[in-house]
């Protein structure tokens, strides 16, 4: 089903946040830990805790919860367990496993 209009839109926002994610994914896990510490200690003030419960009740921060989850692959975490995030390496050992390696090296180059 080929996607039109303003869901074309979406999906292109939304590939270009994921390419920059794994394009630059040291600067991402830092950004990420700083906006959790300051969100932590945001939530402390009467304020903060207002927001929190807003945030808590509303639909659509699951919705953005599973935005990001997808976009970053769930790489980042609240503080950062190594220089880069695991689930690159994975995926790169995984990739090292496909038949056709050279096949979508070649794609990936040719950029299809």
């Amino acid at each position: 089903m080929p996607v039109e209009g303003e869901d074309f839109e979406a999906l292109r926002t939304l590939a270009e946040l994921r390419r920059g994610i794994l394009r630059y994914p040291m600067a991402v896990q830092a950004a990420f830990s700083a906006l959790v510490r300051e969100g932590r200690a945001f939530a402390e003030t009467p304020e903060g805790a207002e927001w929190k419960r807003r945030l808590v009740a509303a639909k659509s921060t699951g919705r953005a919860r599973m935005v990001w989850d997808v976009i970053s692959l769930g790489a980042f975490g609240e503080r950062a367990s190594g220089p880069l995030p695991t689930v690159f390496l994975d995926a790169l050992c995984e990739a090292l496993r496909r038949p056709r390696l050279e096949h979508l090296l070649a794609r990936l180059v040719d950029g299809r």
